[in-house]
Parts: C-alpha cells; structure tokens; sequence
C-alpha cells in the first residue's frame, strides 16, 4: 500500500469510527465548546452614603465638566451577597449610568461621588448589574442620594484602617478624571 494510500484509509477509518454523534474537530474550537460560567446571583441588602472628609484633595471633574479639587465626597457602599470571588466582567449600573470605577470591600462595593450637583442625576435611578456584557439584572433597590451639606463628615482614613495609602495618581472614583490617592 502506498503513502497516500495508507493516509487515506487511516483518515477513513478515524471518520468511521468516530461516527456522526462525536463531536467534529472542526465544528468549534475547543474554546466554544466549553460552557460559559453562570451568571452570579448577586442581591443587594442594603445602601450606605457617607459623606466623607477627603484624606488629601482629589482632582475630579464636576457636573459641568470642568476640573475642580474636592476635599469631601459621598462614599456610596452597596452591601450584596453572592458577588464572584474573582475579578470578571460585573457592570455596575445606578439608572442609565453605568459607573465606570467602584471598589469592594468585605460586604459589597462602593464607589464615590465628589460633585453634588452630579448626583442629583444617580438619585432614584434604580441598581442594576451585567455580567459578561448580558442584560442589565434589576437588583430590587433604587438609589436615594440625599445630600446634607451640614452632615458631619468621616474622615476617610477611617474607613479602610488596614489599608495600605495609594500613591497619588492613580484613578479611583465614579469619574475616570477622578483621581485619588
């Protein structure tokens, strides 16, 4: 039997004795064909704003979109459970907004808001998440940012006292001109 002969009935052989109900090596790649991980099921329990005295002034565009430095901020904490334990693809939504920058912490995320006048358009604007770019997921609670200017203030250092102090720079915010230390 020659080369090509012998090539043909191997190829043959791998056809019939795969049959027609195993998967063909060219109908997907191997990356297709593994399922997706489920959507988390994520549940907000509760809503926090705290209206926060500013370690350090951060650079953050106000409503109009001019540059400003804000000494205080609303920090707004989202306690939820059922968030993934790694980092993935979670869009976060107050309203139509999508907020572009949160963090976490051991009971949900939060994020900040420095413009008061900004906020006025996250009041009311119910809560929602995406997972991998998938529909928008109602979680149950709208946003209700009542802004006190007489409120006393936290003093951010005391609300991650085990943190480590970023360097300045880097952004951190519900505004991608945020920046804070």
């Amino acid at each position: 039997m020659t080369r090509s002969n012998s090539m043909l009935a191997l190829l043959l052989f791998v056809v019939v004795a795969c049959g027609s109900d195993s998967p063909s090596i060219t109908s997907a790649p191997l990356a297709a064909q593994q399922a997706a991980p489920p959507a988390p099921q994520i549940k907000l329990t509760g809503i926090e704003v705290l209206p926060v005295a500013l370690a350090r002034p951060v650079q953050a565009l106000d409503a109009r979109g001019e540059a400003r430095s804000w000494t205080e901020a609303y920090m707004v904490r989202l306690a939820m459970s059922g968030l993934p334990t790694t980092s993935g693809p979670l869009a976060l939504f107050i309203g139509d907004t999508r907020i572009q920058e949160y963090g976490s912490w051991e009971g949900g995320l939060y994020f900040w808001v420095y413009d008061p006048e900004g906020a006025t358009s996250l009041d009311g604007g119910a809560i929602a998440y995406s997972w991998e770019g998938g529909p928008r997921t109602p979680l149950g609670m709208n946003l209700s940012l009542t802004i006190d200017p007489d409120a006393e203030r936290v003093p951010e250092d005391s609300l991650f006292p085990n943190r480590k102090r970023r360097e300045p720079g880097g952004v951190f915010g519900a505004s991608k001109a945020a920046s804070h230390p």
